[in-house]
């Protein structure tokens, strides 16, 4: 093989085929140059035309196909995460390892770029530089949504709004933007700044496997390597982008009400990628260096906004109790895999994230090995894995323990903006804030800065990758991956909002999963042939020289030296006086409760199925259709009934009538409007397996059906020890949990105990006993998808304890039609029949998406039916 120029030839390169300068070196056969409209084009035509072809296609997919296009993407990220999501799991937890046995190995003595190299950036821009693309939009779009959600909407492991469940929600948020993530960029970037800077390879992910491929790097397996790679990039940097410009929007339409749809998001993609097109023009020093600064800032100033002027000793406090729980419990943590859980929380959240990171660890590990050079193999990965993590945890911290302490301890309403629209999320944070204007502009700043440095140095890598490795390719090819990302970023948007975005995420990680981890292996070995155990010291390592042009240094002194001084001492100015402005104008008590905009409408829903279900498809009308800003507030079922007649809530859809909710009635009817029922039919009761239900062995060793040959309630007490002495039922103070409590009084069931849960965990007990055809018994009502899954049948009631069929009313405070006329003419019009309510509900127990989107869903297919409910409206 030739020897490039400029490259050296290592010594025992003859006898040590690991050792090879250049295992992966161009040649003017391979990348083509031509010039096209007047600009010039380096590209590696193998890996360019697949990858580019590759993205048009599902680009026009998703602009012909939509409808079926949205669907695929939900059935994509199902699939994916429900049978690989312990591959993601494995995998991350692999390179964790790995990273920490390099730190810890003689390898890392070894300098990228020889032990003479010195590194081409400073310290705070390094770190500036690798934090802004590794996941600056990210923390923005969830620094607030996840602990709350964690915390309050849909807690794994504790009972919502508790203090276990606000523990493990920073837990999990920790492991989620922690090492885990960081690992796998660092690991990414070693081998590439490695095989690169020490092994004289191009800056190409395919030169990393050399030890394993060897010449058929330069074949279709090195091919498939790095298509693999542009395509996991590209999906990965454009689901950043469609996040952040989706919280961009959200924080329009809350400043300026500008809408939130498609279109307007369309235009701001467009807008931003012509910023980050500028920014990627300008080059690595001169235009992303500096925007990494510029937003690292920006982002430091809106952090210590909310940290001093909010619950500062409460974040102090909380800082060191969520480290110390994440260290403690990260075993527990990172292998946690739903073994044993029948749920699909983690698929949502871990694995989602788990797969993004992955599709970003091609992006940020070569972005990082880019700026790295000079640094060695121990600086490089505590710096990459410890630094940002920590200031991820400040991060979430401030902005997650301050919406927590607002929602458990303040007065709350921010978990309803989160179930309303995540991405609005931060923007209510900063309401609750003096100065409201200035900090949401800021936020939109910030949102907007990292969003053009993600995207240039997104289109920086990628066009890397498919110049064969060019540290420098073409400004015309960087162009061009700017704007298709954008396009890209658009498209999964237009094609399915949320869900698209993270299927992309999960489904361009997986393969590039097995990638890393044979990376794992392909770089060990490589840093066992350049630093053999032979060696007495990293003196004997080679002195590489330079192998690549260094960028213009940022060590100099200067101007621009004196900007940075002059920017910390701004910051100090600037903490003192926030300091001061606490001390004077506010205590150390609650924050302040923001003053709701006139139009909006406050409902009260409790956590069953059918209260979720309803109160999102009123909520989806409200907005959809008329045109009102709406939140959920998820509470229990008396506090419903409290929070209407107080006036605290402006209505309700989930008051069942004339019997299970009789004692909120009587307590609260005087201060509150019942209107006329929108479901008929409602049942209450026990329930157990019936007939059809599975078959089992009858004592002549013959299948028979399986069923339970109890018919009454009363028959119970003398088949207890067939039901595990127990009834299966949902929390306390529900309608359906008193009644049971007097039927178990009423019919002499003294041998069974009521054992209360959470409706998943009531689902969990039915399939497991179907499963294993147990008898079981159970609380239940009509309408549930739950009838509809499984086969169950009421226990007759001889003594009407459970009281026969009723209603479901909405109930509204006081002078509501006075406030909300056209409101109230439409719920004097909602009805809604079995198969109607069913459909809902079943859609929601599928957790494909969430019960607010599959309620938009359900008025676009049933729009003569919510015409007629809006027949008196204005």
């Amino acid at each position: 093989m030739n020897q490039p120029p400029g490259r050296p030839h290592s010594d025992d390169a003859t006898t040590d085929p690991d050792s090879v300068a250049a295992p992966a070196v161009q040649t003017p056969e391979v990348c083509t140059s031509k010039t096209l409209l007047g600009m010039r084009w380096e590209v590696l035509g193998p890996v360019f035309y697949p990858s580019a072809f590759i993205t048009l296609g599902l680009v026009l997919a998703a602009v012909l196909f939509q409808e079926n296009f949205e669907n695929l993407f939900a059935r994509v990220q199902t699939a994916v995460a429900n049978n690989f999501g312990w591959l993601y799991v494995l995998t991350m937890n692999l390179v964790l390892g790995t990273v920490f046995f390099l730190i810890g190995s003689r390898f890392g003595e070894i300098r990228l770029g020889g032990q003479a190299a010195e590194p081409d950036f400073t310290w705070l821009g390094w770190f500036a530089m690798l934090f802004s693309a590794g996941m600056g939009i990210g923390l923005l779009f969830y620094g607030v949504a996840e602990p709350l959600y964690h915390a309050t909407i849909r807690p794994p492991f504790a009972e919502a709004y508790s203090v276990e469940a606000a523990q493990e929600a920073m837990g999990l948020t920790y492991l989620h933007w922690g090492l885990h993530p960081w690992a796998v960029y660092a690991l990414v970037g070693l081998a590439l700044a490695f095989f690169s800077y020490n092994r004289g390879a191009p800056l190409s992910i395919r030169a990393v496997f050399y030890p394993l491929l060897g010449d058929r790097i330069h074949g279709w397996p090195g091919h498939s390597i790095d298509i693999l790679a542009t395509v996991a990039t590209l999906f990965g940097v454009a689901t950043s982008l469609g996040l952040g410009v989706q919280q961009v929007n959200a924080g329009l339409n809350h400043m300026f009400g500008i809408p939130i749809s498609g279109s307007t998001q369309v235009l701001l993609i467009a807008f931003i990628t012509a910023l980050a097109t500028v920014s990627v023009v300008r080059g690595l020093d001169g235009g992303i260096r500096r925007l990494s600064e510029l937003n690292i800032l920006l982002a430091l100033l809106l952090m210590l906004f909310v940290a001093i002027l909010g619950p500062t000793l409460f974040l102090l406090n909380g800082f060191i109790e969520n480290v110390g729980y994440y260290l403690q419990n990260l075993p527990r943590l990172a292998t946690w895999n739903e073994t044993f859980e029948d749920s699909d929380w983690q698929n949502g959240w871990t694995v989602f994230y788990w797969g993004w990171w992955i599709a970003w660890s091609p992006f940020v590990g070569m972005f990082i090995a880019r700026v790295s050079r000079g640094r060695t193999i121990r600086e490089f990965l505590l710096g990459v894995l410890l630094v940002p993590s920590f200031i991820t945890f400040i991060w979430m911290t401030v902005f997650g323990d301050t919406a927590l302490q607002i929602e458990l301890f303040g007065a709350g309403g921010i978990t309803a903006a989160v179930q309303e629209n995540v991405p609005i999320a931060l923007f209510k944070l900063l309401e609750q804030f003096p100065l409201v204007w200035v900090t949401s502009l800021l936020a939109v700043a910030v949102i907007v800065s990292f969003f053009v440095t993600s995207s240039d140095s997104g289109s920086m890598v990628i066009d890397m990758i498919t110049a064969g490795g060019n540290p420098d390719p073409p400004v015309a090819q960087r162009i061009f991956w700017a704007v298709t990302e954008g396009v890209v970023a658009a498209t999964l948007l237009y094609g399915g909002g949320l869900i698209a975005l993270q299927a992309a995420a999960i489904s361009t990680g997986l393969p590039f999963a097995i990638v890393l981890l044979v990376m794992c292996i392909s770089l060990i070995i490589s840093l066992r042939g350049y630093y053999p155990a032979s060696f007495r010291s990293s003196s004997d390592l080679p002195d590489v020289p330079p192998l690549v042009t260094p960028e213009p240094t940022s060590r100099r002194h200067g101007p621009r030296s004196r900007a940075v001084w002059g920017s910390m001492v701004a910051a100090a100015v600037v903490i003192i006086a926030l300091f001061v402005v606490k001390s004077s104008s506010r205590s150390d008590g609650p924050l302040a409760t923001a003053t709701p905009r006139d139009g909006l409408v406050r409902l009260a829903a409790t956590n069953s199925s059918s209260s979720i279900a309803t109160s999102n498809l009123v909520r989806a009308v409200l907005e959809e259709r008329l045109g009102y800003r709406c939140r959920i507030k998820q509470v229990g079922t008396e506090q419903m009934w409290r929070d209407v007649a107080e006036g605290n809530e402006d209505l309700a859809v989930s008051a069942w009538l004339p019997k299970t909710h009789q004692l909120y009635l009587d307590r609260y009817g005087d201060r509150i409007e019942v209107l006329g029922p929108f479901y008929q039919g409602t049942r209450l009761g026990l329930m157990v397996p019936d007939g059809s239900g599975g078959r089992q062995t009858g004592e002549d060793g013959q299948r028979v059906p399986f069923d339970v040959p109890v018919q009454s309630v009363a028959d119970l007490e003398a088949h207890a020890f067939g039901f595990g002495n127990e009834i299966v039922g949902v929390e306390s103070e529900t309608g359906i949990a008193i009644r049971t409590e007097r039927a178990i009084e009423r019919y002499g069931l003294k041998s069974f105990d009521l054992r209360e849960g959470t409706e998943a965990e009531l689902r969990q007990r039915v399939d497991r006993a179907f499963r294993n055809e147990e008898w079981i018994v159970l609380t239940g009502w009509s309408p549930h998808w739950m009838t509809r899954r499984w086969s169950l049948r009421f226990l007759e009631d001889p003594d009407g304890v459970f009281g026969g069929t009723g209603s479901i009313h909405p109930i509204v405070r006081q002078e509501f039609q006075d406030s909300f006329p056209d409101v109230e003419a439409f719920l004097a019009r909602f009805r809604l029949d079995d198969d109607q309510i069913g459909q809902l509900m079943l859609w929601n127990a599928h957790r494909e998406n969430s019960p607010y989107q599959n309620a938009k869903r359900w008025i676009r297919t049933h729009s003569k039916v919510v015409n007629g409910w809006l027949q008196d409206t204005r």
